[in-house]
């Protein structure tokens, strides 16, 4: 019975035998010649560079680590860009792995390109000392080759890739997590020779779409602490009683001084001068004093007349000025065009986006494709942040045609210090005319 059940489970069909997965961790390992690149569904991992095997090439050196938000989707979509820089071959093997509680893990890998649906889009003319070559350009509705949705009229993935057959001399391979198999390098044919002087240039791209089996919510358990009653005994204080100390008297003779009395200060009151009202007239000039002999204290001296004031002048009052009327400006009404639409979460002041989806790195250097559609003349990207406030410039070059360019950000501002997690714009600038955004989002790095 048990012998017929794994034979009834190895026989089921993909999506059946996966069933439900658990994930508990994720991530993306690479090999090949020279420089891969790397992203999940649009969002960027990272690149690995040719390892030779001799010296050793573990996970830290082949793996990626992936975020498993990445995941949670209808589809998965594994593109890659092998470019070659060193004579003279060009070449990439791969896997996606997503470990499953208390299953085996579910894998994507380039074992069987046929079976997989692995398209590939060789571009001869790009990489090394070839220039920057001629990237697959967005489909109609503005969805880059990195996404699942990417469904253009004329589709520049007409290829499969083949296992080669030339000798990888000592580059390391992969081994299958699943079948423990050690995966295939693919190229465009079985030679993988690379093109351009020396057959070094060549880009590779692959595109790998696959359905996951159905991801559970992962649930951190949550320790319930129960209380334990815990007595405590209050010690009653006790009284001490402390023996009074007797004192035996001692009789003492003392003598004690009469008092002197001082006799208190005498007060005498200040006169206050009070305020005199302004006199219209001046003060009377008086005749000069006489001063009487001396004479015995007891006899009074007779003080001199005091003259009558005068009333007090009403002075007339200041005429109060007119106030004048003021003259109110009336603004003329003009009719205000309305504004256009900007995409939902844009800053007023950025020119029209690019596309409506975000890129979203978590790994820097982050590349990104970037297209020059509206004619010859001097570009310029620059970076800004939710602000508007400029961070870095990461492209500054005069370009004569319609072309592609692969554009790198290092996360850092042109002070060289890290720039935080948060919400970015790349603003396009034709001329030193702003023309379009691509709006982009700086995360924390997956543990």
């Amino acid at each position: 019975m048990k012998r017929s059940l794994i034979l009834l489970f190895l026989f089921l069909p993909a999506s059946l035998a996966w069933g439900q997965c658990r994930p508990t961790g994720a991530r993306v390992c690479v090999a090949g010649d020279d420089i891969t690149q790397v992203w999940v569904n649009g969002a960027y991992l990272g690149q690995r560079e040719f390892c030779d095997g001799r010296s050793g090439c573990g996970p830290g050196k082949l793996c990626l680590p992936m975020d498993l938000d990445l995941i949670q989707g209808p589809l998965i979509c594994l593109t890659l860009r092998t470019e070659n820089n060193n004579p003279t071959r060009v070449y990439t093997s791969w896997e996606l792995e997503v470990d499953c509680e208390g299953r085996p893990p579910f894998v994507m890998n380039s074992s069987d390109p046929v079976k997989s649906q692995i398209r590939l889009y060789w571009d001869p003319n790009g990489g090394g000392s070839c220039g920057a070559g001629a990237a697959p350009l967005s489909d109609e509705s503005g969805h880059s080759w990195m996404l699942f949705q990417y469904d253009p009229a004329s589709n520049p993935f007409s290829r499969t890739g083949v296992p080669i057959s030339a000798n990888t001399y000592t580059a390391a391979q992969i081994r299958s997590a699943q079948t423990g198999d050690l995966l295939p390098y693919l190229s465009y044919d079985t030679s993988a020779n690379g093109s351009g002087p020396s057959q070094g240039c060549g880009v590779l791209y692959w595109r790998q779409v696959a359905a996951p089996p159905h991801f559970l919510p992962t649930y951190s358990p949550t320790p319930y602490l129960t209380p334990t009653p815990t007595r405590s005994t209050t010690p009653t204080p006790t009284a001490t009683r402390s023996p009074t100390p007797f004192i035996p008297w001692t009789p003492t003779r003392t003598w004690t001084r009469w008092p002197t009395f001082t006799p208190w200060p005498r007060l005498v009151p200040t006169a206050t001068p009070w305020a005199l009202p302004t006199r219209a007239q001046a003060w009377p000039t008086l005749p000069p004093m006489v001063m009487p002999a001396p004479r015995p204290t007891d006899t009074p001296i007779p003080l001199p007349a005091v003259p009558v004031y005068a009333p007090p002048v009403s002075l007339p009052r200041a005429a109060v000025p007119t106030p004048m009327p003021r003259v109110q400006a009336v603004p003329t009404q003009v009719p205000v065009q309305a504004p256009q639409a900007r995409p939902q979460g844009m800053p007023r002041g950025l020119p029209p986006a690019e596309r409506t989806e975000t890129l979203v790195f978590s790994t820097f250097p982050a590349a990104f494709l970037v297209t020059f559609d509206t004619g010859p003349g001097h570009y310029q990207l620059e970076v800004v942040d939710a602000k508007l406030k400029a961070v870095e410039v990461i492209y500054d070059h005069k370009v004569t045609n319609e072309q592609n360019a692969w554009v790198e950000w290092d996360g850092k501002n042109k002070m060289r210090y890290d720039m935080p997690v948060g919400q970015y714009y790349v603003v396009y600038f034709k001329d030193r005319k702003p023309i379009k955004t691509l709006p982009i989002a700086k995360t924390n790095p997956p543990r």
